[in-house]
């Protein structure tokens, strides 16, 4: 969430038209036997040579992160037996998904 809020704040710098306002949007959905939990926004966009480096542990774009935010987050999902899967478009914004396994209630 925080990152999301950050790249708003960015493109409120680059420039905010009224047909493009800031949005931070949290959804979940399930799919089959994985809860999705989506945090979007409306932001920049990230670029393909820095999603490619999004979860190595350090990497880092901004002036005071340390960088361990996104590995950290995707090491604790696959822990729970989830993942996490990063979509993002250039001028439109990001969405990061957060999938956790849904315990079958039969073994519960």
């Amino acid at each position: 969430m925080e990152n999301a809020v950050d790249a708003l704040q960015e493109k409120g710098r680059i420039g905010r038209t009224a047909d493009s306002p800031n949005e931070l949007t949290v959804s979940s959905h399930v799919v089959g036997s994985r809860l999705g939990i989506q945090v979007s926004d409306t932001g920049p966009g990230i670029p393909a040579d820095v999603m490619d480096k999004i979860f190595e542990p350090l990497f880092n774009t901004k002036r005071f992160g340390v960088g361990l935010g996104l590995p950290v987050v995707k090491g604790i999902m696959q822990q729970h037996g989830g993942g996490v899967e990063i979509e993002s478009k250039i001028g439109q914004g990001t969405t990061v998904t957060l999938w956790l396994p849904i315990p079958d209630s039969s073994t519960s």
